[in-house]
């Protein structure tokens, strides 16, 4: 039995919630897979040196493939290749340059992995300076040396300090996303390598190391905060933790990869002796923002670190409040819609949440799964389905079908001498079929009518 489009619309609007599935929708394991890397990030770390009279710096470095030029191979038409500098250089107080280092790389890829998501859309690496401790400012440049573009990433002075002096030190955090242990039992760890930020809606670990303790069951203890808008702190969680006995006397050493940032940590015998500390949280409970971690230990020594929980694949129209309360148009009766849309923004704001809130399939989570996919669809939209006179996509009959369905299991375009263009999507999960008609040959495709598989 055919439906009139009007009355389609109502009936998608109740079935939504059972629609959008658990299995449907992408959760944050698909961050790595999606997300859009702007040119580049890197981060410093103050870390514990082999030489007991010297202080260790490490830069680690995210450059997105995207900022090189590729041009077409010369031994095969299929492959294409960018070359790149990325140089590191550290000034001392007097502004003499006290140490440098530069890397070439050469990147390459088939013409059909252009515009691939995943790690292989960006180049990972470590740069580590062992020097005597002191003020530094660095110079961090990377240039493609196709079309000489570069890309400079200035830095504020940096206190680089040893932790080999007998009294107590902590060095800063740095966030793993995992902790491995490998068939032969070394440990490797690897970091966000988001330029000291974390992923929203993933947990991790924070890598610490301290000396000049008494002994190994020293008690590191430690502040989590949340900075409003003002740098207020609001207190998150409070606790502590104790080092890891089989990681005693530790050190992090760069394991080389171009696709992914690695550490193994391998023991030294030597002293004085260097605790480490894994302390995991849950960050998928934590919401995006600023954070302040705050880190205390014997003889009063401390050491804090600022860090940003970043959504970096938030769709857009989530980002744009106005455009994310008008999609929820699809979702509510025409009453509550416009109830909804009357209220002051900050009326406003508390119902959008309230309103996803009651349809978070994890409730005990930050990431709202539903709420992620429905925009992510909204995007889809938006740049797809627009025509003549509909700017937005958003607004067109495809793409209302499109932001409460989903992706057709199948899709058919018809182009007929004298008839105008169709298109047939088709959903198995639902068991109905959805025609489209351009009668006016613009592009503004109208639901002619629905019906079940």
């Amino acid at each position: 039995m055919r439906r009139k489009p009007h009355q389609t619309f109502v009936a998608l609007t109740l079935i939504f919630s059972s629609s959008l599935s658990l299995s449907q929708v992408r959760g944050p394991e698909a961050l790595h897979q999606r997300f859009e890397a702007p040119s580049g990030f890197y981060d410093t770390l103050n870390l514990v040196a082999e030489d007991t009279t010297k202080a260790r710096i490490d830069l680690n470095y995210r450059i997105s493939k995207d900022f090189f030029v590729f041009v077409r191979s010369n031994v095969s038409p299929f492959d294409f290749v960018a070359r790149g500098e990325i140089s590191a250089e550290l000034l001392d107080e007097r502004g003499v340059s006290v140490a440098r280092e530069i890397i070439r790389k050469e990147l390459r890829r088939k013409e059909e992995a252009t515009g691939k998501s995943g790690p292989e859309v960006a180049i990972h690496g470590n740069i580590s300076f062992t020097l005597k401790p002191g003020t530094y400012r660095i110079h961090f440049e990377v240039e493609d040396l196709e079309s000489n573009r570069k890309m400079n990433f200035p830095s504020p002075p940096i206190v680089l300090k040893k932790f080999h002096d007998g009294s107590p030190g902590i060095t800063a955090p740095l966030a793993l996303e995992r902790v491995d242990t490998l068939d032969d039992g070394t440990t490797v760890v690897y970091p966000f390598n988001f330029g000291g930020d974390i992923p929203f809606g993933k947990n991790f670990s924070f890598f610490i190391q301290a000396s000049g303790w008494p002994d190994s069951s020293s008690v590191l203890r430690y502040t989590l905060s949340k900075l409003d808008e003002r740098k207020k702190k609001h207190l998150v969680l409070s606790d502590s933790t104790e080092a890891i006995t089989g990681l005693e006397n530790a050190r992090l050493l760069t394991r080389e990869a171009d696709t992914l940032l690695a550490y193994t940590l391998e023991r030294r015998p030597s002293p004085p002796t260097i605790l480490t500390y894994l302390l995991p949280l849950r960050g998928d409970t934590l919401q995006a923002g600023e954070y302040d971690i705050e880190l205390k230990g014997t003889g009063g020594r401390s050491n804090r670190k600022s860090f940003a929980i970043r959504w970096f694949d938030k769709p857009r129209s989530l980002m744009n409040d106005n455009l994310a309360a008008e999609a929820l148009e699809y979702l509510m009766s025409e009453t509550d819609y416009e109830d909804f849309i009357k209220k002051s923004p900050e009326e406003r704001k508390k119902a959008f949440e309230e309103f996803w809130s009651r349809r978070d399939p994890t409730p005990n989570t930050a990431y709202n799964e539903a709420m992620a996919e429905y925009y992510r669809r909204c995007d889809y939209a938006l740049e797809n389905f627009s025509g003549i006179g509909i700017p937005s996509g958003l607004k067109t009959d495809r793409g209302k079908i499109y932001v409460l369905y989903g992706p057709p299991t199948r899709t058919e375009r018809t182009l007929s001498v004298g008839a105008p263009p169709r298109e047939v999507w088709e959903y198995e999960n639902i068991s109905r079929r959805f025609v489209f008609v351009d009668e006016t040959r613009n592009g503004n495709y109208k639901l002619l009518y629905s019906e079940k598989l």
